[in-house]
């Protein structure tokens, strides 16, 4: 009683429901089951914590980052100087995700769409990154990678700084 186990298995290939969001400029989808709710919040809600940036979210305190930071994007300029000096009461939108160890917001530059998504292996070269769990072609051609919500914050590497290695 009051025992929970969490089974944890690699996407294959396959469809899933998934939620298309952007950050820096490019597509990225987010598994829906580990969607929680979407929202967005002012930069003046957001507040400086000891470990980094958080919004009051249902009455406790819900940990934030930008999505290309979490990524390891070393082009994305960061939630702090994006929005935190700016306080002219721009929306911005969060995805809360549920990890393993609690929630966390993501702050991306837009919320797309939710849809259903055919979820290809990864490429040999982009399978030790811990964030990535496989990529899609959208309808225009695009490709999307799939994010691993348990393994964000983990990436030292954008896919895209990988390739140009």
């Amino acid at each position: 009683m009051g025992t929970e186990v969490t089974l944890a298995m690699p996407m294959a290939l396959g469809v899933a429901s998934a939620l298309i969001v952007e950050a820096g400029g490019k597509l990225y989808a987010l598994p829906l089951e580990s969607v929680q709710e979407t929202f967005k919040t002012t930069d003046g809600r957001i507040t400086r914590m000891m470990a980094g940036w958080g919004t009051d979210y249902r009455g406790s305190v819900l940990p934030l980052n930008g999505l290309g930071e979490l990524l390891g994007d070393r082009n994305d300029t960061g939630l702090m100087n994006r929005w935190s000096d700016a306080g002219d009461g721009s929306e911005l939108p969060v995805v809360v995700l549920k990890k393993a160890r609690g929630r966390l917001g993501v702050v991306v530059d837009r919320l797309h769409r939710k849809m259903e998504i055919t979820i290809k292996p990864l490429p040999v070269q982009f399978a030790t990154y811990p964030h990535l769990s496989g990529v899609s072609i959208m309808g225009d051609g695009r490709v999307v990678f799939v994010l691993n919500p348990e393994g964000i914050g983990e990436a030292q590497r954008t896919p895209e700084e990988s390739m140009a290695a």
